[in-house]
């Protein structure tokens, strides 16, 4: 007679490292030696990593239909830049250079950081009202001209051009897309689609879009006389 040989599952916790065999289809609500209820965390590891890699595919279809939506309406990119650059930003310490330029605006040191945050979302706005735009910027009464003139912002907001508008407008506008993001491997996702997706749009490669928006920066910190350090505000995500 042919006995039949039963193989069981092996179950092991991650929380207390004890091993025992699952005689049962569904999966234990505990493990028997600690109770911890968390005992296989590798697979809710990896469930939330599909999940969130799921939101990630999400804001992909996202970024292409609002490219093209760029492509075939232009004046949409006014609403992504200005979106984009106000994440950029945002996010940004507006990291101080010119102590004395703060001062002579009559900004206390403690108050010049919550300031100039309240006013870039009216900068960002600027950025974008330039795109197509061969008339002077009409200036934003938002900004406080305490401001605009310690940041030395009418020589900066001049030497923005369009690709570098559109180009960091973009990556930050995904930026913002991928905030609810837990993963960095779903964000690099993002940041990835949104490079192909730029690179398309403005028919230039990566490391080109990268070496222009370089040399634009670079030129805007030799050239002003502001009081924070431009390359560490416009910047890639």
């Amino acid at each position: 007679m042919v006995e039949d040989k039963i193989s069981l599952p092996m179950c092991t916790c991650s929380r207390c490292g004890h091993k025992w065999f699952l005689r049962k289809p569904e999966n234990p609500r505990v493990c028997p030696k600690c109770k911890s209820p968390y005992w296989n965390a590798q697979s809710e590891f990896k469930q939330e990593f599909d999940l969130d890699m799921e939101r990630a595919l999400i804001i992909e279809k996202e970024l292409s239909e609002t490219i093209a939506k760029c492509t075939h309406a232009p004046q949409h990119w006014t609403e992504v830049v200005e979106i984009g650059w106000q994440r950029m930003l945002d996010t940004s310490d507006f990291p101080v250079k010119d102590v004395d330029r703060v001062f002579q605006a009559n900004y206390p040191i403690y108050t010049w950081f919550i300031t100039v945050h309240k006013a870039s979302g009216a900068l960002a706005a600027e950025v974008a009202r330039k795109l197509g735009s061969t008339d002077e910027i009409k200036r934003s009464k938002e900004i406080d001209e305490g401001i605009r003139k310690s940041l030395d912002w009418d020589a900066v907001l001049a030497r923005i051009d369009e690709k570098v508008a559109k180009a960091l407008g973009f990556l930050w506008y995904a930026d913002s897309l991928s905030t609810g993001m837990n993963f960095i491997e779903s964000e690099a996702h993002i940041q990835e689609k949104a490079w192909s997706l730029i690179e398309k749009n403005l028919e230039m490669k990566r490391m080109q879009i990268a070496e222009h928006i370089e040399l634009i920066v670079t030129g805007i910190d030799e050239s002003n006389n502001g009081a924070t350090v431009w390359g560490e505000i416009i910047r890639f995500p």
